[in-house]
């Protein structure tokens, strides 16, 4: 209309025409908060079906992730150990095969199996010591024993004896495999990282984001972290919440102090 030349305006007086069952404007406005009301409504009811079906996917991927891992790490261990069935059960018998030929037992006329569960605490304690019998493929040697329903970890190492005598506890670490369905869950652990780095509180490089990832990662799996670093002057003390000194020693010579914070939460 900027550059119009010719308008037909009524002689002036524009047209005008009477708009049926109107409204005050009161309830326009009424109204028109109301559909803004629900607008918003359905916008925040997508977006949280949004975040929860992301959640629910990022859930499972990482499910199937650590799945594929474990039974990565099982298989990996084949040439000494593995079971039957591979993904062990609560309240089912499992058979353990064993092949002394890759450890220190190479050579023993007997080897025994020593066995309990959930990291040796099972309230029942270790089974009896059982002689392990030849497996149909040569090398290996079997057990057979059954799974509690309260167990999360089965526990194991073997022996040229009954008695005793040389064992092979993989190097005084055990054999563990997971317990999968039981009535009982594992309790947390306390893992500790000892760094020099850890974002955002004291970063340099790509260490201190692969610190901290790591102990959100293992914080997601309901275990406890801590993380010990050195008391920089360069810290992000507004970065750490409840810092206090806690406790004093000397090592060396040295005076040792440490002090308590937490970061994002944890």
């Amino acid at each position: 209309f900027k550059h119009a030349i010719a308008y037909d305006n009524n002689h002036r007086q524009d047209f005008h025409t009477i708009v049926p069952k109107h409204i005050p404007e009161e309830l326009y406005w009424v109204e028109e908060e109301l559909q803004i009301f629900k607008t918003l409504q359905e916008e925040r009811r997508l977006r949280e079906e949004a975040m929860r079906a992301k959640a629910e996917k990022t859930a499972r991927m990482e499910a199937e992730t650590k799945e594929r891992t474990m039974k990565s790490f099982l298989l990996s261990q084949k040439h000494i150990v593995y079971t039957e069935p591979l993904d062990v059960q609560a309240g089912s018998s499992v058979t353990v095969y064993y092949n002394p030929a890759n450890t220190v037992l190479n050579g023993k006329p007997e080897i025994w199996f020593r066995c309990s569960f959930n990291r040796w605490t099972h309230r029942l304690g270790p089974l009896p010591p059982q002689k392990m019998l030849p497996a149909e493929n040569g090398t290996h040697v079997k057990a057979t024993v059954k799974v509690p329903l309260d167990a999360y970890m089965m526990d194991f190492v073997f022996s040229e004896r009954e008695d005793g005598g040389i064992f092979d506890n993989k190097s005084g670490m055990d054999y563990h495999i997971p317990v999968f369905g039981g009535v009982a869950k594992e309790p947390p652990m306390h893992i500790v990282h000892i760094a020099v780095e850890m974002a955002p509180i004291a970063k340099v490089g790509g260490l201190g984001d692969v610190v901290t990832s790591l102990s959100r990662a293992v914080q997601d799996l309901n275990h406890n972290v801590d993380i010990i670093l050195p008391k920089y002057d360069c810290l992000k003390m507004n970065q750490v919440k409840d810092f206090q000194f806690h406790k004093s020693y000397f090592w060396g010579g040295t005076e040792i102090k440490v002090w308590f914070g937490k970061v994002e939460e944890s």
